[in-house]
């Protein structure tokens, strides 16, 4: 629907796609639970 990607993801689409990855990846947090929200997967990042 969006294929040169001049129009946003709406917060539905962008949510779906970061769970379903999420998931397929296994990101989880320093407790070894899964990674359920945008907000934990911030905090998931290691400083570089």
């Amino acid at each position: 629907m969006n294929p040169e990607g001049t129009r946003p993801l709406t917060t539905h689409s962008y949510r779906g796609q970061l769970d379903r990855w999420l998931e397929r990846c296994d990101v989880q947090d320093e407790h070894g639970r899964a990674v359920q929200t945008p907000h934990q997967w911030r905090h998931t990042l290691e400083p570089g």
